[in-house]
């Protein structure tokens, strides 16, 4: 443990606080990264398995991993091809 005399020892307020930034940002990374086609199509197909199975297509967007909105136009863009 850090002594509290130490100018630089952040609180554990400070510490929660920057770890969550810090989670925060990792996340908004993750998500500006472009996946790969082949992902892409897994991924629908994983969704329209899910979808056959009974699950609701929100359900089904939330087990592969995306937003309805990125689901739905990587749909529409494959939509000739599935």
């Amino acid at each position: 443990m850090v002594p509290p005399s130490d100018p630089h020892a952040l609180s554990p307020a400070e510490l929660k606080a920057l770890a969550r930034a810090l989670l925060g940002k990792v996340a908004e990374l993750e998500r500006t990264v472009a996946a790969q086609p082949e992902e892409i199509v897994a991924k629908l197909h994983q969704a329209k398995v899910l979808v056959a199975q009974g699950k609701l297509a929100a359900e089904a967007v939330r087990a592969i991993g995306v937003t309805e909105p990125t689901y739905y136009r990587w749909r529409a863009g494959l939509e000739p091809a599935l």
